[in-house]
């Protein structure tokens, strides 16, 4: 039977810990016909969290592999790797995010890009991490902005 990747963060569960509904009907639709296993950061963590909303269909939780522990790339292409290593028929990776997709894609293992209408902006992603413009910048820009308005001519001339 071939194996499916599916990434539990932005698949299965939103960045608020949620079942994603969408997600969980397709990891039940790819259960049927393939061996799925499931992407984790976390595993204990995230084995939890499965027992709780009664995901048990799934064969196993993928963990972080040594060779992603050498930062050579990408954690769900480590993943995929580790599962291609091991002799597994690895037929698709499911991810929410586009990386990680590209990644799988250009290794040749074909992927799907789960994108749900909760992660439409970048700031409801669960990868999304925000940093602030240094101050600096700011005032910079609050400068430059009142001259340019000072130098406005009237729109009546």
């Amino acid at each position: 039977m071939s194996i499916a990747l599916v990434s539990i963060d932005g698949v299965l569960r939103d960045a608020s810990g949620l079942p994603i509904r969408e997600g969980l009907d397709l990891y039940e639709a790819l259960c049927v016909h393939h061996r799925v296993v499931l992407a984790s950061d976390s595993p204990e963590r995230d084995e939890q969290w499965l027992k709780m909303e009664g995901l048990r269909s799934h064969q196993e939780i993928a963990g972080i592999p040594p060779a992603f522990l050498r930062g050579t790339h990408g954690l769900r292409l480590a993943q995929a790797e580790a599962l291609l290593g091991g002799g597994g028929d690895l037929s698709l990776v499911v991810d929410a995010d586009p990386t990680a997709v590209l990644e799988a894609t250009m290794r040749g293992i074909p992927a799907v890009l789960f994108v749900h209408p909760k992660f439409a902006r970048p700031e409801w992603r669960a990868d999304y991490s925000h940093i602030p413009r240094p101050w600096d910048e700011l005032v910079a820009e609050i400068e430059t902005q009142r001259t340019l308005a000072a130098n406005m001519k009237p729109l009546d001339q």
